[in-house]
């Protein structure tokens, strides 16, 4: 028990310092991008004297230091900043676009979890058989197909031609739990195409390798079915390139969705990051960011922990 809390202990702390490092990362790239956010607010038309207030009322006139120190004590005390367009808080714009989000991520997770890892143990146990080709030359291409491709291909195909799903949008859990989830079963697969590929192929090579040990040649021996072998013997000792897999091919899924909102026009973080992309909106950008990095490094964090409970050496080691 003792070495597991070390561990944990010492892969927290590394990740505290991978996270304030990130946060310093995401000010000084935002702060040394070209462009004036109040000459944008002002307008065109605007004078040089209505840009320059604007440009005081918004802090921006402060030296970087300055404005460094008050965006880190403010991040301390769980404050985002303010968007310059709206002055609404970044938190509450952000917790506003969460939930299509985080639906809409949770979905494609689940599509790529429940066809990836049976698909990938049955390719390696068929390897080289016509299944194992098939599923090898289909995770080919749902790899390199660009996600907003697959996209408009879905929307297209299912639901301008077929009529089976809508096109665009998004209904509320609360208000509709059906529509809800009938609004995002094309984004979904749209965004979990990529993901299902890669973990598919990570699991089949992992299984691979796992069943030419010795352990599983004595299994066969005492006359352990094929469905035995993989889930009672094999699974565990393949699960470790797996979970580190899946942690991640989050980042891949974060970036997909983004992309996959825009497509299907959800109003989730996704479009929320690019109308602040295209309005300069600083406080949001760097407010987005902080919070992917967060997720990336607590997913991190999780990964490190489960696939050290997985295998004890890798935490002895």
């Amino acid at each position: 028990m003792a070495d597991i809390l070390v561990f944990v202990a010492r892969r927290t702390a590394g990740a505290v310092i991978t996270f304030a490092a990130a946060c310093v990362l995401v000010f000084l790239l935002l702060d040394l991008l070209p462009g004036d956010p109040a000459a944008i607010i002002a307008g065109d038309t605007a004078t040089p004297e209505a840009a320059a207030a604007i440009r005081t009322g918004l802090g921006l006139d402060l030296p970087m230091t300055e404005r460094f120190v008050l965006w880190m004590s403010g991040l301390l005390q769980g404050d985002l900043g303010t968007s310059f367009y709206t002055r609404t808080p970044v938190a509450t714009l952000i917790v506003q676009r969460l939930e299509p989000t985080l639906l809409l991520a949770a979905m494609a997770l689940l599509w790529a979890l429940a066809l990836a890892l049976p698909a990938g143990m049955l390719a390696a146990w068929w390897s080289e058989e016509r299944f194992d080709h098939g599923w090898m030359l289909f995770t080919a291409g749902a790899y390199s197909l660009p996600i907003f491709v697959a996209g408009y291909l879905l929307s297209y195909l299912f639901a301008v031609l077929l009529g089976w799903f809508p096109v665009q949008g998004f209904r509320s859990l609360e208000s509709d739990p059906l529509a809800a989830f009938w609004h995002l079963v094309l984004p979904s697969i749209a965004a979990a195409l990529p993901i299902t590929a890669l973990l598919s192929r990570v699991t089949r090579t992992s299984f691979l390798e796992v069943l030419e040990e010795d352990f599983i040649r004595t299994a066969h021996a005492k006359g352990a079915g094929g469905r035995r072998v993989l889930v009672r013997h094999a699974a565990r000792n393949a699960a470790v390139p797996i979970i580190t897999t899946i942690g991640s091919t989050l980042a891949i899924l974060i970036e997909g969705v983004v992309l996959v909102e825009i497509v299907f026009s959800i109003p989730g973080i996704g479009s929320l990051t690019a109308d602040a992309i295209r309005n300069r909106d600083y406080p949001i950008i760097q407010g987005l960011l902080v919070v992917f990095a967060l997720f990336h490094v607590v997913m991190n964090l999780i990964v490190d922990v489960s696939y050290s409970l997985v295998d004890p050496r890798i935490r002895l080691r």
